[in-house]
């Protein structure tokens, strides 16, 4: 089968239908049409640079035109192309990984190809494409919560996870790491890893585009699948933003970046205080603002933080 095409039959009904219905509003290229977008788009990445270079310019009207079609040539190039990803991804789904996810993973790799696409060279684009969305698609399982995670530490992270349902159920709060490190005869560094660990698949609130946050599924896995099948624009964006936050916080230390997924709301639930953060993690609250800032600060220095800011300077 051809790598662009849809692959129907191997889906269930329902959300993957709708899927693969609304990616497919948009017809598949042909070489000619691929280069006039490529044109284009280098048109729009050299205007943005003269603008860069002199906003004052007598020609900015038309350079920031030019810009413009160029961003939704780009698009155009993105949204032709989605089912390459669905076909790609749905050839490591045997391998143990959601499809969603790999189809997220995969995006990402979908859109460093049109970034890099080359049309001078006479390949057709989907040639270049293949290899950057096979690439990311591995990228993503080593580095997500599919990495592969040593026998030992594992079994660590369920006697961590009977723990912490167990003392939530008798006092009714989550227990701090201080407190579970006592109650497993552990360093509480390690505890703060394996909880690091158990929150490593990010799944951030997925809502319908222009609506209130999805409220159909109550795990965060089916959230995200949710929003891959729903929207493929949300999904796009939403796959980009992953990636940039699941890059930034590596650079953190295991307390930083549980910081700021316990502030911020980054492991699928709802945003914790200060105050509840500084007991999660097993530090006086007089220290979380300090603590905040420099884990925020380190992000901000990471290259995945200039998009985390570009997304939220947005909202």
């Amino acid at each position: 089968m051809d790598e662009q095409g849809q692959g129907r039959g191997s889906f269930p009904p329902g959300p993957p239908d709708t899927y693969l219905a609304r990616i497919g509003e948009t017809p598949l290229l042909t070489a000619g049409e691929e280069v006039e977008l490529a044109r284009r788009i280098e048109a729009g990445v050299y205007a943005r640079h003269l603008l860069g270079e002199d906003p004052g310019r007598p020609d900015a009207d038309d350079l920031e035109a030019v810009a413009a079609d160029g961003l939704r040539a780009r698009d155009h190039l993105i949204r032709a192309n989605l089912r390459l990803v669905v076909s790609i991804a749905k050839r490591h789904h045997h391998r143990g990984a959601s499809l969603p996810d790999l189809i997220q993973d995969g995006n990402l790799g979908l859109i460093e190809a049109v970034d890099r696409f080359d049309h001078s060279r006479g390949f057709r684009f989907s040639t270049c494409a293949a290899w950057w969305i096979r690439k990311a698609i591995q990228k993503g399982r080593e580095t997500s919560g599919l990495i592969r995670i040593p026998g030992h530490v594992r079994d660590e992270m369920h006697r961590l996870a009977r723990a912490e349902e167990r003392l939530t159920g008798e006092t009714g709060h989550v227990p701090s790491a201080q407190r579970l490190a006592e109650e497993l005869g552990r360093p509480v560094d390690r505890v703060l890893a394996w909880r690091l660990l158990a929150r490593d698949c990010v799944a951030l609130d997925a809502r319908p585009a222009g609506g209130p946050p999805f409220s159909g599924p109550s795990s965060g896995s089916e959230a995200v699948e949710h929003a891959v099948w729903a929207c493929p624009e949300a999904a796009l964006e939403q796959a980009a933003l992953a990636g940039a936050l699941r890059s930034a916080t590596a650079a953190l230390a295991p307390r930083q970046a549980l910081i700021v997924r316990l502030r911020f709301g980054l492991d699928g639930a709802t945003e914790h205080t200060r105050q509840e953060t500084a007991a999660t993690v097993g530090v006086p609250s007089a220290w979380m603002s300090r603590l905040e800032r420099e884990s925020l600060a380190r992000m901000r220095h990471h290259a995945g933080g200039a998009t985390l800011a570009a997304w939220a300077g947005r909202a």
